[in-house]
């Protein structure tokens, strides 16, 4: 038993810190006797040429070790101050040992759940449980405009295209239908080559020319009537640099 094993059996069985003291000192009287008479026995063996063996040199190394470690709390001794070590009886031992114990946690170590491998569009084709391809038969295929199409191909090329490419697609698939079945069935482009092509920008760039064109036909009317043109507009209609589609400004029997 090391000194703090005895400094603690003491307080738990209630000595007094002045008795305490008196067994520190006296250990230390007895560390410090043993001490000098290992230095009196280095100091001749050098005197007489006999080296001590390797077992001899490791006991009074091991021996020192131990003698560091009762000394630890002497300091506390000379203030009379006694170190409040915590005595963990057999009972506490077993319990922390016993396998029915919970053990703490390590909140250092984050769980990081497996993640699902990605389908590709070969996969979700035809899973009318996927959320892509179900969108696609609901929103996009519904609008086919050729017979004999190939519905694999244009869901391919579908589901490639960039969330805002494919909302602009639904959005011009409606007017790019009414302006397909205008011609016969061999003539009409497969969804996936209209797709592909981004056919939906050719849609979209007819409806801002002809609501442009009807905003100029709307200004050149109330030009007409009253007079007034916008500064916003630009130059005047028969001015240099007229902005306004010439068909709408040229007189009637010239636009003819």
């Amino acid at each position: 038993m090391n000194l703090l094993e005895t400094i603690s059996a003491m307080r738990a069985a209630g000595v007094s810190a002045e008795t305490i003291l008196e067994v520190v000192e006296r250990v230390e009287n007895e560390r410090l006797a043993k001490q000098r008479a290992r230095k009196a026995k280095c100091l001749n063996n050098k005197k007489s040429g006999n080296v001590p063996d390797v077992t001899e040199r490791a006991e009074r190394e091991k021996h020192s070790a131990d003698e560091c470690e009762n000394a630890k709390p002497l300091k506390n001794m000379d203030s009379g101050n006694v170190p409040n070590v915590p005595v963990v009886t057999v009972e506490q031992k077993e319990k922390e040992n016993s396998p029915h114990t919970p053990q703490k946690k390590n909140k250092n170590i984050l769980y990081n759940p497996p993640k699902s491998p990605r389908k590709s569009i070969a996969d979700r084709y035809g899973d009318e449980g996927d959320p892509i391809f179900s969108n696609f038969l609901n929103t996009v295929w519904s609008h086919r405009w050729r017979d004999g199409d190939n519905r694999k191909n244009a869901f391919k090329a579908f589901a490639k295209l960039k969330d805002a490419d494919k909302q602009a697609c639904r959005d011009a698939l409606p007017k790019a239908k009414a302006k397909a079945v205008q011609t016969d069935n061999q003539f009409r482009p497969m969804m996936a080559s209209w797709i592909n092509r981004n056919g939906w920008e050719e849609i979209s760039s007819q409806a801002t020319t002809q609501a442009t064109e009807t905003d100029w036909q709307g200004r050149i009317e109330y030009f007409n009537k009253t007079g007034v043109w916008a500064q916003s507009w630009g130059p005047k209609p028969g001015e240099h640099g007229c902005k306004a589609p010439s068909h709408l400004t040229a007189p009637k029997g010239e636009a003819a």
